[in-house]
């Protein structure tokens, strides 16, 4: 997109964001129309008309009228001028300041879960992405990775650090398997909390991700699994189906 006396000031592509011709075309739309409006007018806004107006008829009109009409005149031209301030002034009150330069919302995380899906946690996708890479990282010599590919990974794995509600989630995990009568209930609370809803409630109960969570198995927690060595192990357990275990690395 250029603007006058700038130059390019936005590019648009497809890709997750922007999946096809007709969002593209939406975006560009969108965009255009928020920076037209607050481009400078050249010629007369809409005051400066009005006024031009009026002297044109006061000048027209100056010797067919009286006093009184041309103060009823005036009167209607100053009223309309103050319906079309308030106007504009709604108008400006109810539309986002538009931006020149690349639009950092478009690339919140916000928009990012739109497309991709639902978060278990808080910043799940942004630890996932700085483990995929760390891993891509670890094997980058075997692949043939690119000088720039590694550059950029690198900078992820620096400037992205491990989301603090991860940590919080392996702090719940721990306290919710902690005593063997309360365990069935504090894992099922919490767990509804990530994604999961619960399916059964015979022996064991059985937990399944909700719609929109792919790749998280089932879980069946035990109603009395055995103290102390069986709680670890059903927390290690719940951690490895979340994928969680090795993201904080």
């Amino acid at each position: 997109m250029s603007v006058p006396g700038q130059g390019i000031v936005r590019r648009y592509y497809l890709g997750w964001q922007i999946e096809d011709s007709k969002e593209l075309a939406a975006a560009i739309v969108a965009a255009t129309s928020n920076v037209r409006s607050q481009m400078p007018a050249f010629g007369w806004d809409w005051t400066e008309l009005q006024e031009q107006a009026l002297r044109v008829q006061r000048e027209r009109e100056k010797d067919s009228l009286t006093e009184a009409e041309w103060n009823q005149l005036h009167q209607e031209q100053v009223d309309n001028l103050q319906d079309r301030i308030r106007e504009l002034e709604q108008q400006l009150s109810a539309s986002p300041a538009a931006s020149l330069g690349t639009d950092e919302a478009e690339f919140s995380t916000d928009n990012l879960v739109k497309r991709v899906g639902p978060e278990v946690y808080a910043g799940e996708i942004s630890d996932r992405l700085r483990f995929a890479a760390k891993t891509t990282l670890s094997v980058a010599e075997q692949i043939g990775l690119d000088a720039r590919s590694k550059a950029i990974l690198r900078r992820v794995v620096e400037r992205l650090p491990a989301s603090p509600a991860l940590a919080e989630l392996s702090k719940d995990l721990e306290r919710a398997t902690k005593d063997p009568k309360r365990v069935a209930s504090e894992l099922t609370s919490l767990l509804a909390r990530h994604g999961y809803s619960e399916k059964s409630d015979n022996k064991h109960i059985r937990l399944e991700a909700n719609k929109g969570f792919d790749g998280l198995d089932a879980i069946t927690l035990p109603k009395t699994p055995s103290e102390n060595r069986g709680l670890k192990n059903l927390r290690k357990q719940i951690a490895r189906t979340l994928g969680i275990t090795k993201l904080d690395d």
